[in-house]
């Protein structure tokens, strides 16, 4: 379900993005990746480790690591690879 929800959003926005997130109020004890386009959106997937979470993403993805200006609860970014 997350690829077809990630190429529909890729065909729609310029971007589409996973990032990943930990100590999420609604999500407590689990580690959340959640699409981000121009904006939030309400499509995740939770598990408890991030290995957990690597096997549910799409494939085709390439990691970013967390930046020193992104909030805490922020672990990592995972983006569609260049074309």
């Amino acid at each position: 379900m997350a690829r077809s929800t990630h190429a529909d959003a890729v065909r729609t926005h310029p971007l589409a993005a996973w990032v990943i997130v930990r100590d999420q109020i609604d999500y407590p004890g689990d580690l959340v990746a959640r699409l981000v386009t121009d904006q939030l959106t309400p499509y995740v997937l939770l598990a408890d480790t991030l290995a957990g979470l690597y096997a549910q993403l799409p494939l085709g993805l390439v990691r970013s690591e967390r930046q020193p200006y992104d909030p805490p609860e922020i672990v990592e970014t995972w983006v569609a690879a260049p074309a």
